[in-house]
This record gives structure tokens, sequence and C-alpha cells, in this order.
């Protein structure tokens, strides 16, 4: 009978490793303060027994309530008088390890929870915690207060370890080292931190070790969620899509000038001109100087000045000068005198200037001068000017700056034409009624495509549009054009003042699209390849719209001659019409020479090129026949690697027959040598293969072995499937797995000269070889061997 420890005698002897074969009764409070003492002497945990006096479990002893015992390299005390036999988890309760803080409790409701689930807390019922399986992102299920260190029930008190180590518990889907937190189903662990702005995010453990069965974790995070870390200075905290934070300079979250604008112009309203006009609005509003004008106009508007509310004339105003001078000047930019003339009026004038003058003298007529900025001198002057008795019109000066020369003039009107002739120039050239001369510029009003700078008609009695040249710098012709060269004259040339590599040209040839939209539908593209003087080289592309995209088609390259780019849809000729790449100057087509070279400016694995061959089927519709592309495999330099496919159409559609890769050539179909040898080869069985199998089918199309390496059961070999041909060669090989098998032949196997095996001999090889006979449809059993 074991002897009783008081604790007295544990303390005597604590410093002492008992002998193996001393048995004694102690209690977890005797076992505490040993503990308690050990930790006061030079004690090694690592070196000295962990369970100091503790046999290991007997399964036939009888141990009493309260009895220790060492199980599997932890301390259990019996929670009953247990009963001879295998050790139950549930007649003993577990005694952590000194470094683990550990509570007890049992499952709050009804059920079980594994061991080495996260918990949290319940409740808490006769000095027992009441716990379930924790879940991330479920309300009211975290924090994780620490895991189960055995398999809980509702009925009975438990351990949870809330920090320290937990062993003998599934972690062979983690790694070593790595952080787990609590995952979003219930009791689960993950590596990954949850996603989710409803996710609770509680990093709780670290995996020791990594095994399905004796894994171990450090739990170290219980009881509370994780917080966020350090910040840098001026950051801030800022949600992402997956609801995790992110770290953001708060400088960028400043609105930008055009934000802050439209918000302003969101929130306050613009003054009315009836509510500039009347100033009596007492809310904030948004002004602009028109307004600003309008509302000084209504607070001028009565008195003696000229102008009404809205800033026109309030009627007509005739000024006489009498010998004075009435002067406009302005240095804002702004037109200094300003009429709006309407649509429905008519003769409305500006300014009128009449000369104290009568009868048709030449030259008489009033003028307007424009003085120089100190009003000292006349720069300018525009004359109406009388050419003669029916005959009248302006001539325009250009004075010197001091006003005493005249630099020169122009006539409009001269001789009754409206014809522009510069004076101290050459007069018209010959008979035209307007002659620009010398320095000329036309410059028009806007950049638009749709308004011209300058028209040309032809003399018809209605006029018709020759030439627009448009203000955006288009010139549209509005009939066929036709370029005469003088016959002495051979050249017609496009010129762009520049020199630089890889710069050129284009000629755009443009129609109209569906929704009447201008559209470049083909290009001539010249380009400078190489500029050097005595030596240029050039290259002329040609390029076509293609799904509303610029494509090239060909390009003639000085260096490296034509070069055709197909797209898939595309033919690079019509039926009929033959394709002549010459060879000239080649008398073999060696060292790498192509005669006809396809290249796709493309790179990555699966891009390809290749050639397709459409003829017409039986309703006259263009179908593709065949195609053979390359496609690659491999792009990195040095190391590319690349296949070519053979496909024919086969019942209407393309199918793959011959795929060479660099290491085989697949067929896709049965391979006919017209009798014809295979020479220096090697060719590999087609093998079903299995350990076991009830029934075992060859299919003769596919396969030439059957092969059973570890028969469990009898085995019936059915009929080959497929279609073989005469003498097609057909091998067996069985094998039992220790036990010998019967095996069943279906009639279509006929022995010759050999007796069909019925059954295995345990532990050997045996092998069955069949020829195909098409004349009797039989496979014939030529062999039968077996292993000695």
């Amino acid at each position: 009978m074991a002897v009783n420890k008081s604790k007295a005698d544990l303390i005597t002897q604590a410093a002492t490793t008992l002998a193996d074969n001393t048995t004694q009764d102690i209690s977890p409070q005797d076992v505490r303060e040993m503990a308690e003492n050990l930790a006061e002497s030079n004690f090694n945990k690592t070196t000295d027994n962990a369970l100091v006096g503790l046999k290991a479990y007997d399964t036939g002893v009888i141990y009493k309530v309260s009895q220790g015992v060492n199980y599997n390299g932890s301390l259990y005390f019996a929670n009953k008088d247990t009963t001879p036999g295998a050790f139950n988890t549930a007649d003993w309760d577990l005694f952590a390890e000194q470094s683990n803080l550990v509570i007890s409790g049992k499952k709050a409701s009804a059920g079980t929870i594994a061991k080495g689930k996260p918990v949290y807390l319940v409740g808490f019922n006769s000095d027992l915690h009441t716990v379930e399986e924790a879940n991330a992102s479920a309300a009211g299920t975290t924090p994780v207060i620490g895991f189960t260190a055995e398999a809980f029930d509702a009925s009975s008190s438990k351990s949870i370890i809330t920090f320290g180590k937990l062993t003998g518990i599934d972690t062979s889907t983690f790694s070593v080292g790595n952080d787990l937190f609590l995952a979003t189903s219930a009791g689960g662990l993950t590596t990954t931190r949850p996603t989710g702005g409803s996710s609770i995010i509680q990093r709780i453990a670290k995996v020791l070790k990594s095994h399905a069965t004796t894994g171990e974790i450090l739990i170290y995070n219980t009881a509370r969620a994780a917080g966020l870390p350090n910040i840098a200075q001026d950051h801030v905290w800022i949600g992402n899509a997956n609801g995790q934070p992110q770290e953001v300079n708060k400088s960028t979250l400043a609105p930008s000038d055009s934000a802050i604008e439209t918000a302003y112009n969101n929130q306050v309203a613009e003054v009315t001109q009836s509510e500039a006009e009347a100033g009596t609005v007492t809310t904030v509003k948004r002004w602009t100087p028109q307004r600003i004008k309008q509302a000084i106009d209504a607070l001028s508007s009565g008195g003696n000045t000229i102008y009404t509310a809205d800033g026109t004339l309030s009627g007509d105003r005739i000024m006489t000068m009498a010998n004075r001078t009435l002067s406009f000047s302005s240095t804002s930019g702004y037109p200094i005198i300003n009429n709006t003339v309407t649509a429905s009026a008519s003769g409305q004038k500006i300014l009128e200037i009449k000369a104290n003058h009568l009868g048709a003298v030449t030259g008489c007529g009033g003028y307007i001068d424009f003085s120089s900025a100190n009003g000292n001198y006349n720069v300018g002057r525009i004359h109406n000017y009388q050419f003669g008795a029916n005959n009248a019109g302006f001539r325009i000066f250009s004075l010197a700056t001091n006003g005493t020369a005249n630099l020169g003039s122009s006539y409009l009107g001269q001789d009754g034409h409206a014809a522009l002739i510069g004076e101290n120039v050459v007069s018209r050239v010959s008979t035209e009624k307007v002659s620009l001369q010398g320095f000329t510029v036309i410059k028009g009003s806007d950049t638009l495509s749709t308004s011209s700078a300058l028209q040309i008609y032809d003399g018809d009695g209605t006029p018709n549009l020759l030439w627009d040249f448009r203000n955006n710098g288009d010139v549209v012709a509005n009939q066929d054009i036709k370029f005469q060269v003088p016959s002495n004259k051979i050249n017609f040339t496009f010129l762009r003042p520049i020199n630089v590599n890889a710069n050129g040209m284009v000629v755009n040839m443009s129609l109209l699209n569906s929704s009447n939209n201008e559209i470049s539908y083909a290009k001539l593209i010249a380009f400078i390849v190489s500029n050097t003087n005595g030596s240029e080289f050039g290259k002329l592309v040609v390029e076509v719209k293609k799904n509303g995209v610029d494509t090239s088609i060909a390009q003639f390259d000085s260096v490296d001659g034509l070069s055709i780019s197909a797209n898939s849809t595309t033919n690079l000729l019509k039926a009929g019409n033959t394709l002549t790449v010459s060879s000239s100057g080649k008398t073999t087509i060696t060292g790498g020479f192509l005669p006809l070279d396809l290249y796709r400016a493309a790179q990555g694995v699966n891009y390809a090129v290749g050639l397709n061959f459409n003829l017409n089927n039986s309703l006259n519709v263009k179908t593709s026949y065949a195609n053979i592309y390359s496609q690659i495999v491999n792009t990195t330099a040095g190391s590319e690697n690349a296949n070519l496919t053979f496909q024919i159409a086969d019942s209407g559609t393309i199918t793959t027959k011959i795929k060479i890769n660099t290491t085989s050539i697949e067929f896709e179909e049965n391979l006919d040598m017209k009798n014809n040898r295979i020479t220096n080869a090697v060719v590999n069985p087609s093998v079903q293969e299995a350990a076991s199998s009830a029934t075992f089918t060859i299919n003769a199309d596919q396969q030439s072995d059957g092969v059973l390496t570890a028969m469990a059961a009898a085995t019936t070999i059915a009929a080959p499937t497929g279609t073989p041909v005469q003498s097609q060669s057909l091998v067996f090989r069985f094998k039992d797995n220790g036990t010998a098998r019967a095996i069943t032949w279906n009639a279509i196997f006929r022995a010759i000269g050999v007796t069909l095996p019925t059954t295995t001999t345990a532990n050997k090889l045996l092998y069955v070889g069949c020829k195909y006979n098409s004349t009797d449809t039989k496979w014939d059993v030529v062999s039968v061997q077996e292993e000695a």
C-alpha cells in the first residue's frame, strides 16, 4: 500500500529524486508546496526529473481520488477512484506546467469543445468559468480568454490555459514561428489578419511545434483585442476597402483649389441683376464684375447721366465739335467705342462723322486720326477719300511716329473695285480685283474646324466654294483636285524641316463614320531611319483602321525590306492572287535567310503567330481549312522556348492534329507510316495500372499493357474496348497482395497451346501474353509465365 506523505516529508525530500520503485500518495496542494520549495533550491527543470517522485501511469493499478501520476510527460490527478485499464482522460485532471496560468471552467451549453480551442467568457457559475468557442466575426464572442487544455463538456470542471504553453494539439497546417489570430469561424485559428470592418483583431498565440498530434503553441495575448501600432507624426489611420486601417499623411487629405472652388460655388449663390441693382439683399452672394458694374450704374441712374441702368444710351446724342477734339482713350485693352447691334435692328450707327465738304472734289472727305501715346503725333489715319464724281472709298495711312512722313497708304474702292493696293509698293500685277502684296497675313477668329479663315470661290454666276481654309489649319477642297505640274517639272514634294532619327511625316486619308465623325481610315507614314548625309535610310509604313484602331499592315524598309503585318482576320492577298517572295541575290536559302518572315511585335507566354489557309465551302463562304502557328512557351532571352501546332478542319471545327514541343511531338490521331519502318527509336508502352480491380477493362485503342500490382480480391478480365487490329499485342501482369486471388476471363480470350490461369500464386508475378485475331474476333493467349 502506498505511503501517505505529509507536507514536512515532502519539503525534507524536495531536493532528492525518489527511486523509481517508490510509490506515494500526494495531493495537488502538496505538489504545489513542494514546487515552491524547489524554486528556492538549485533544482533545474531541464536536467532534473520534471515530475519528482511520481511513477508513470500503470494500467494495472487502482488509483485513489487526488492521487497523481505521470502520463505522456504531463502531471495528472485522479478526480475519482479509478479502475485498472487504459488511461481515461475523463477520470483525470491535468496539472499544468508551473509557467502556465490556468483557470477552471466548463462549456456554457450542451455539447463539447475539443482540446486546443480558443474560448470566450460567457459567465461564471459555481466557481467555474462558463465558456464557448470564440469567433472574430460574430458579435459578443470575443475576446479570447484562453484555450481549452482538454476536451470540454457542460457537466464537469476542465482546465483553461490563459497564458503559457499548450501541447498535444494539431498544428500541422502552421509553421514554427507563425503568429496565430482568432479566425472568423468558431474556435478557428489563422495566420492571416482577418479583414472586414466588423472583424475583431486578436493575435493570441505563436506556433512552437508543427505536428498533427503533438503540436505546441505559446499562448500570450488573451482577454483583449489587438490595438493599433505606433504611427508617424502628422499621420492618421483611415480604413481601406477591406476595413483594415492604413496609415496616411494628413497633408494628402487637404482639398484641391478646384474642389474648394466647386464647394464654394455649390454653397454660395450668385447675385442676380435685380438684386445687384436693388442693393437690399443682406445674405452673402457671389459677385461677378458684370453684377458690380450693374450695381454702380444703378447708383448713378439719376441726374445728368446719359446711361440707363443697364449701361446703354438713354437716347441719341449729337455733339457739335466746333473745331474741338473728341478723344477716346483706353489703357485696359477693352474697346473704346462699342455698340451691340441686334439682329432685328438695321442701320444702327456706332459713330457718325460728317465732313464739312460739298461737291465731288478728289481727295475730299473726313478722316479719323490715331495719335501717339502722348497725343503729340498722328500715327495713323482713315480717310474718307473721294476718287471722283461717283467714286468714293477709303484711304488708310501709315504715318511716321513724329507725324511728318507718310510711310504708305492703301486704298479701298479705287477704280470702282474692292482692290487693296499698297502705296509705295508695286500696284496691281495685272487686272486683279484684289491685290495683296508684300508680307500678307490672314488670321482666323478662333481655332475651330467649323469656321473659316479664308474661302475661295469660282467665278460662276452662282459661286461655288473651291477651297476653304479653316481656323484649325484644315484645308477643305469642295471639288476634285488636280495638282498640275509644268511640263518641265517632275517633282511634287511634301517637306517637314526636321532631321532627327525616328521622326517623320504622315499623309492621312480621312472619311466619315456612321456618326458623321471624321476618321482617318488609312495613313502613309515616312520615317527617318538614318539621317547620315550620303547614307540616308528611310521607312514607309502603311496603316489602316481596324476595329477603330490604327493598325500597321505593311512596312517598306530600306534596310529590312518589305514586312507585312497580318492580323487574325486580315487577308494578305485576295483569292486568286499570288504572293511571290523573291530571293534575288541568294543562290541558296542558308545562314538564317528567310524568304518570308512572319513577325508579330508582341511578347509573353502563349502569344503566337502563324498562317491560316482559307478556301470556300459548299455555300461559297470563306472558311478556314487549316492553320499553322508557333506559340511562345518561354520568353527569357537566350533560353526561349516555343511550340509549333498544326490544325485542320475536322467536321467543321479546327482541331489540333500535331503539336511539336521542345521535348516531344504529340499526335492527336493514329500515326500511319504507310508500311514504312520507324528506325532508331524507343516506343514506350501505354499502360493501364492499378493495385486491384474487381473488373479490369483495357482500352485497346490506347493501352498495350495491363498491370495489377496488389490484387486484394478476385478479378474479372473484361473484353477490351476499342477497335484492335490484326496481330495487335496485349500483355497482362498480375500480382496479389499475399493471398492467392481468382482470375476470370471473358470469352473473347482464347488459349492457344497454353492454359488460361484462373488464380494467382501468393506473392508470385504472373504474365499473360495475347495477340488479336481479327479473323476470329478473338484475343489469342499465346504465353503464360509465372515467377519461379
